[in-house]
């Protein structure tokens, strides 16, 4: 997952003495948050509704020469993050028409009502194609505390949540993390970080002094970034 917040989408180059980065379509007229590759094509999300001076509710995709908008009018405004999970794609974010309500799911022609339904208008924030489960966390209080497991059919607890909001999902050493503003899991300290152990949340390293806006597993170790000192 990505989260640059950007209003255009750009490619690098190399094809130069000098490596340079090079727009690709029109600018858009809001954010795009996340990207994700899907069938081989470059699935764009966000709150925009225009690209390319078309209309396009929150999504595009680009098959390496040309963008396709969606039309498709879908409530609230927009995605937060995608994942792909038992070879479908997901999206996360604050939608809230026509059944969808933080999760969708992608038809191949346009989006529909999701797996996991929330209560919050900003809701999914992140999600996680982990161990045949898609982990879904965010700034929800419904289905479950802050985060929620699916698993292809039924969505479930994972332990007893978490008392505040989750902003980003990795997997690390072939376990699950948690990042957020969250300091508790039931009676257990966590300070904006934890780890599943497959029946509670618990504790990695002390935690954080502020919020941990994003974590991410790269060559041996677990990166943390976010506004903490």
């Amino acid at each position: 997952m990505i989260r640059t917040i950007t209003l255009s989408v750009v490619l690098l180059s190399l094809g130069t003495a000098q490596a340079q980065w090079v727009q690709v379509g029109d600018s858009a007229n809001s954010n795009i948050n996340v990207m994700e590759v899907y069938n081989n094509e470059l699935f764009v999300g966000g709150n925009m509704t225009r690209f390319n001076g078309l209309t396009t509710y929150f999504s595009m995709q680009y098959n390496g020469s040309t963008f396709s908008t969606q039309g498709t009018l879908i409530g609230g405004s927009g995605f937060s993050c995608f994942e792909v999970y038992n070879g479908a794609l997901y999206g996360g974010g604050s939608m809230a028409q026509s059944g969808l309500a933080g999760t969708a799911l992608w038809n191949g022609g346009s989006w529909e009502s999701g797996p996991v339904s929330t209560n919050n208008s900003v809701n999914v924030m992140a999600m996680l194609n982990w161990n045949n489960l898609l982990v879904i966390g965010g700034l929800f209080t419904v289905p479950t505390n802050y985060i929620a497991q699916y698993n292809g059919t039924t969505s479930q607890a994972m332990g007893a949540g978490f008392n505040n909001n989750v902003f980003s999902l990795a997997s690390y050493n072939g376990e699950s993390y948690a990042s957020g503003a969250m300091t508790l899991s039931g009676s257990t300290t966590l300070n904006r970080i934890a780890k599943w152990n497959g029946a509670a949340w618990v504790d990695v390293g002390g935690g954080f002094d502020n919020t941990c806006g994003d974590i991410v597993a790269h060559d041996g170790y677990l990166y943390a970034a976010g506004t903490f000192t």
